[in-house]
């Protein structure tokens, strides 16, 4: 027969919930690096949109300046564009009509019946204001039509004709004039006082002797 135990049995240490605690512990870890990510995203998301207004605010500001641009890459870069109809890729950019430096260009849609047409630079009643911003750069610093002529061909650009050259230098010259009337009405008005007398100070040391004025 086998032998009874003596003496109490020990006492059994209670390990019914250990994994708890360790389970809890790890749901928290888990919890907590899911809040991370999130913060880690959202602060990712914010920055993001900070930077795409930075990039639109910068893009508005330089959104009326001109570039030149290769005819060629133009072409390439349209080839990969999609239809905004069909989706399809294919886009064929024909050049319809040159007007001095600007160009009107036409979209279409090789798959199906999508076209846009569209100028090369901004238009103000009707005239390109690249063809008269080139005449008055021309103007400023004393070159001309000639001048013009050779710096276009031989950047490769189309220039414009000697009559739409003439006709820019017209519009110029009225603008002007009328500006400069405007600025001395201006200055009249600001010199004449209340009593009607135009207060305005003239030379008296002889110098207009020297020139062909007959009276002051």
């Amino acid at each position: 027969m086998a032998k009874s135990r003596s003496g109490r049995s020990k006492k059994r240490r209670f390990t019914g919930n250990r994994y708890t605690i360790r389970a809890t512990i790890n749901e928290n870890d888990e919890t907590s690096e899911l809040n991370s990510t999130e913060s880690a995203s959202a602060k990712m998301l914010e920055s993001s949109h900070t930077s795409l207004e930075i990039f639109s605010e910068r893009l508005f500001e330089t959104s009326k300046d001109n570039r030149i641009v290769s005819w060629t890459t133009l072409i390439s870069f349209f080839a990969i564009v999609c239809c905004p109809d069909c989706y399809s890729q294919g886009l064929e950019l024909i050049e319809d009509s040159v007007s001095g430096i600007c160009s009107h260009m036409n979209l279409k849609c090789k798959n199906c019946s999508f076209f846009k047409g569209f100028p090369t630079t901004e238009k103000m009643k009707g005239s390109c204001l690249i063809n008269s911003s080139i005449v008055l750069g021309l103007r400023i610093i004393e070159k001309g039509f000639s001048a013009g002529k050779k710096l276009c061909a031989f950047l490769g650009l189309p220039f414009l004709s000697k009559l739409a050259f003439r006709n820019q230098e017209r519009k110029l010259l009225k603008a002007t004039e009328r500006v400069a009337q405007e600025n001395i009405n201006a200055a009249l008005s600001e010199i004449k006082g209340s009593n009607s007398f135009t207060k305005c100070g003239i030379s008296i040391d002889g110098t207009w002797q020297h020139t062909e004025a007959t009276h002051l």
